[in-house]
């Protein structure tokens, strides 16, 4: 039998690699955030092209960070559409549909066509009044296909429609840059293409979208300064943390 995927013998060659970075973190004491987490956001920020990318616990929690926080905004009533693509990974999917159930939002989809122009044809064709949200993989995990992202996201923006992409299987796959995309925010984790861990997970929003998005998990980190109690309203300052 031949083995599909061997992840043993993909892994040996980075085993003191693993092992090294295992035992600097043991040796630390700092599980949560720390030098670490702070180098793989700022790498992943550099091979993305942007300034900053936000390290979360996986690729799931990447994806619900963002939807919670534009839900949160009150952006999405009763009626308002969502165009989701029939090739989802069921991290993308299931949010969506959770709140199809529980709101009525409505989600329309689209398989996606042999060529981009094909594909963005589809889109355009379910694009009205009501549609709030355009979610759609970068490469769908489905059959692999590299989706036309730059074209959507600038086909979203034309109509001031909200861009999430579902980058879970580009980021390590091909360069990206961000910025060019126009996305307005891009989601993804490292065990895939990029051959890391699990429980590894990154956001990007780009900045002129952050006011229009909401933390969703409050705490210390979340502000800069030690004195925001006595501010008349807490700002969620840039640099502040999770």
């Amino acid at each position: 039998m031949i083995k599909f995927l061997d992840l043993q013998k993909i892994n040996a060659v980075y085993q003191e690699s693993f092992q090294e970075k295992l035992k600097l973190v043991l040796d630390k004491g700092w599980f949560i955030l720390g030098d670490e987490v702070q180098s793989f956001e700022s790498n992943f920020a550099s091979y993305c092209g942007t300034k900053y990318c936000i390290g979360v616990g996986n690729g799931l929690d990447a994806l619900v960070l963002i939807f919670k926080g534009y839900i949160q905004l009150g952006k999405l009533q009763k009626g308002d559409e969502v165009i989701l693509t029939t090739h989802e990974h069921v991290g993308n999917a299931m949010p969506w549909m959770s709140r199809q159930k529980k709101d009525g939002i409505v989600i329309r989809k689209y398989t996606p066509g042999a060529t981009a122009d094909e594909t963005l044809n589809r889109i355009s064709a379910l694009i009205n009044k009501k549609t709030k949200v355009i979610a759609t993989p970068h490469i769908p995990c489905t059959q692999g296909q590299v989706l036309p992202v730059k074209k959507i996201c600038k086909l979203a923006k034309d109509k001031g429609i909200f861009s999430l992409i579902d980058g879970a299987h580009g980021a390590g796959m091909m360069p990206i840059n961000l910025h060019d995309m126009g996305c307005d925010t891009y989601a993804s984790c490292s065990h895939k293409w990029m051959l890391g861990p699990m429980a590894a997970g990154i956001v990007y929003v780009r900045e002129e979208m952050q006011e229009r998005l909401r933390p969703t998990l409050l705490g210390s980190w979340n502000v800069c300064s030690p004195q925001f109690i006595a501010q008349p309203e807490i700002a969620f300052e840039r640099g502040g943390r999770r």
